[in-house]
């Protein structure tokens, strides 16, 4: 049996939706589908009517791709796993210390569970909520800074945590979206905490890297050192400054400039030549002439004030001299020609442009998700895949069909058209030998294939983002 799972990545420009499934050779994506955003400000879910009336015939179309294939098992998309962004989004530092008795044995993961749970019970501040708490290290007696305590043995533990904490809006507002469209919300996920699973590699996490995901409204930064995520934040501006930049600069309406972004954009303006244009030509059939020397003078201004406050946000940490692997970009607006170049020369860092990892995920879907601005829901595909969430709840089990049966093993025919609720003795019993016949089917194709289900699915966890 296939395992399914469904994500949603509702950004401030774009939504899209994409289904996966573990296959022998890892997670496969089966389906995405992504459409232009309405209703979503500066990455927080505002207008809960428009968002609905963009995401409810995506998930249609989404479950029309996916289940196209006529010899699947069919798909019920139900239950999802959902981005989260916004600028009200903040990440502190919290500690938490516990005193034990000297025979108490070594300490357990319940105590340490317990530990994440008082920061929970504690959090005191209204009309907000924390969406994640991650461990930073611990203090075990006299051991300071460790990695993990459980199994150690200590009176005094102290641990250490980056909490992230917003406005209760933001659960509320998506989960109200999520609903009507018929769906079930299984979990909440920061965006750059998803957006992580889907582009860095172990080596990034080891030895220092800071993600940046540029999207349309919101700038989504992560740090990450030694494997530990120490900081996100989340700046309240994206590519969409640049298209309005780029409306002011060339007098266009934000069709073109959207188009001229990305089709004719580069971040490197005082390359252009000084002599080209492109010709743009509007609805009433006037044409214009822009300078992509202006035109690439204006990306090149408004990006490098993105990457500057970008690292600003990475100086105030600390991190910014302890990132080997220097900078990831990814986010629809990491498209702009020349941005890794811009990035290069501001920061004087190692830069890479990053889409979703072909190691991670597979792809049969009709579009394509390696690109950067598919991260965010591949990102969730994986985190859902990591937590176990397919485990009979992220999907209605598929029942397999059993037409190809015609008869039982006392040679009597089966009906596969009689009427589930006909109460007559025949049609009662011939439905009863149908699913005796049935389960046989299942459980011998089973212990046939048990070794094989079980490499399979056996232990399904993976290191880093719906059905």
């Amino acid at each position: 049996m296939s395992q399914y799972i469904t994500a949603i990545d509702l950004g401030t420009c774009k939504v899209s939706a994409a289904v996966a499934m573990r296959s022998s050779s890892g997670i496969k994506v089966i389906g995405y589908v992504e459409k232009p955003s309405s209703g979503v400000i500066k990455g927080e879910v505002v207008n809960i009517k428009n968002l609905s009336n963009v995401l409810c015939p995506l998930i249609d179309e989404l479950k029309n791709q996916v289940n196209t294939a006529p010899d699947e098992y069919p798909i019920t998309i139900k239950n999802v796993y959902v981005s989260i962004s916004g600028n009200s989004i903040k990440c502190c530092d919290q500690q938490v210390k516990t005193t034990r008795s000297e025979d108490a044995g070594l300490i357990s993961a319940k105590e340490i569970d317990e530990l994440k749970e008082r920061i929970l019970n504690e959090f005191n501040e209204p009309k907000k909520k924390i969406y994640h708490i991650i461990p930073q290290s611990y203090n075990v007696d006299d051991h300071i800074g460790c990695s993990e305590a459980e199994g150690m043995d200590g009176c005094e533990i102290e641990g250490f945590y980056k909490v992230f904490s917003g406005k209760s809006s933001l659960e509320n507002n998506t989960n109200n979206v999520i609903s009507r469209c018929g769906l079930t919300t299984k979990a909440l996920v920061f965006n750059p905490i998803a957006t992580s699973k889907a582009i860095l590699s172990d080596e990034d996490k080891e030895l220092g890297v800071a993600m940046v995901d540029i999207g349309g409204g919101t700038t989504n930064i992560l740090i990450c050192k030694d494997h530990i995520i120490r900081h996100c934040a989340v700046l309240p501006f994206g590519g969409n400054l640049i298209t309005k930049d780029i409306i002011a600069t060339c007098s266009v309406a934000e069709k073109y400039a959207e188009k001229l972004k990305k089709q004719h954009g580069s971040c490197l303006g005082e390359e252009s030549a000084e002599n080209r244009i492109v010709e743009v030509s509007s609805d009433n059939g006037d044409t214009k002439d822009i300078s992509l020397k202006s035109l690439n003078s204006t990306i090149e201004a408004r990006m490098s004030e993105i990457i500057m406050s970008v690292m600003h946000i990475i100086e105030q940490t600390g991190y910014a001299d302890k990132l080997g692997a220097g900078l990831v970009i990814t986010g629809g607006t990491a498209n702009i020609n020349h941005l890794k170049n811009l990035v290069r020369h501001l920061t004087d860092m190692p830069v890479r442009i990053a889409i979703p990892s072909s190691h991670l995920v597979t792809s049969n879907s009709k579009q394509d998700i390696f690109k950067p601005g598919a991260s965010t829901v591949v990102g969730l595909l994986l985190t859902a895949f990591e937590e176990g969430a397919y485990d009979g709840d992220t999907l209605d089990e598929p029942k397999p069909r059993v037409d190809f049966i015609e008869k039982d093993i006392w040679g009597n025919e089966l009906n596969n058209d009689t009427d589930a609720n006909d109460t007559g003795d025949k049609g009662s019993n011939a439905q009863g030998r149908k699913d005796n016949v049935t389960d046989r089917v299942h459980k011998n194709k089973k212990k046939g294939f048990k070794g094989f289900m079980d490499s399979l699915f056996g232990n399904t966890k993976e290191s880093d983002n719906e059905a």
